[in-house]
């Protein structure tokens, strides 16, 4: 199953959210398809999109990213 994930940040955090989002990825053994950054003025946008994983293994992704304090999930 691929599951793509969107979320807002304040681009002043961005490297921390990222370097943080990839250790997550790397310990829970996570196949990234796409990672895009897009960055306007003080916000910044994140997509992740996952090669085929299981439903739990994703649910775990998107609550461990939800822990880091700066990134919120897109509406």
């Amino acid at each position: 199953m691929s599951d793509t994930m969107r979320y807002t940040i304040e681009s002043g955090d961005l490297e921390n959210i990222v370097s943080r989002l990839l250790d997550i990825v790397r310990r829970l053994s996570v196949s990234v398809s796409k990672l895009a950054i897009e960055v306007d003025g003080g916000n910044a946008s994140l997509e992740i999109a996952l090669a085929p994983a299981s439903q739990a293994v994703a649910n775990t992704l998107r609550e461990r990213i939800g822990q880091i304090e700066g990134a919120k999930a897109a509406v």
